[in-house]
């Protein structure tokens, strides 16, 4: 680990981690230092992890744009991990286009998250594999509600909630089924299944049945 003016950096860390200043926090002066001065690409990505651990965001971005930038892989992690939570998503969406391997993840995560469904659709019908595997784990049995399942075929399909919802109902209807708000009797799940081209047993338990069946082979070939 790198020194500050003869002060070992892990050392001083180790310290305010441990009993004796386990109440103090690090001044704001030392954590400038540390940005200011810290030369080693290890030393960048381990300071910068424990700054975004403190939600001292300034300074962890800082830290791990430098150790990112010079190929240290966990630090390439927190660095789209914080992006997502400044909501710099252009700079996400475009470390992911550029290949990326964790934008990429993280960028569909946030995606979901904020409830982007058209672009998530884009990236799918564009070759996305993130996004396709996203969606594999979301067409995994026992991780998701039936509401979920709906959701998440629907997407694949490439169909809005309107799509799907014209004209038996509302497409506001069907955003409470999906966000688990609201329960779907047995012929709605059967209409469903059968717009969607699924089983029912899909929808009820996640139990995979023909065209489903064959989605997961080829979502597992692609990965």
């Amino acid at each position: 680990m790198g020194q500050i003016a003869g002060y070992v950096v892990a050392d001083y860390l180790q310290q305010h981690a441990g009993d004796a200043r386990h109440g103090e926090a690090i001044p704001d002066s030392t954590w400038q230092a540390l940005c200011d001065h810290l030369k080693s690409p290890h030393d960048q990505a381990i300071v910068g992890e424990k700054a975004y651990g403190e939600g001292l965001y300034a300074y962890a971005e800082q830290l791990l744009r430098r150790a990112a930038d010079a190929g240290i892989h966990y630090a390439v992690s927190d660095l789209v991990r914080l992006l997502g939570r400044l909501g710099r998503y252009e700079e996400l969406r475009k470390r992911a286009d550029e290949g990326n391997e964790d934008a990429g993840r993280h960028l569909v995560y946030v995606l979901a998250k904020l409830g982007l469904e058209e672009e998530i659709r884009a990236r799918i019908r564009a070759g996305d594999y993130y996004a396709e595997t996203f969606l594999a784990q979301l067409l995994s049995k026992g991780k998701t509600s039936v509401g979920q399942r709906i959701k998440a075929i629907r997407l694949m399909r490439g169909l809005t909630q309107e799509d799907l919802a014209h004209p038996e109902l509302t497409y506001s209807y069907l955003s409470l089924i999906e966000s688990g708000k609201r329960n779907a009797p047995d012929p709605l799940v059967e209409l469903f299944a059968k717009k969607l081209g699924c089983s029912v047993s899909y929808l009820l338990n996640g139990v995979p049945g023909g065209c489903l069946a064959e989605l997961d082979s080829e979502l597992a070939f692609k990965r």
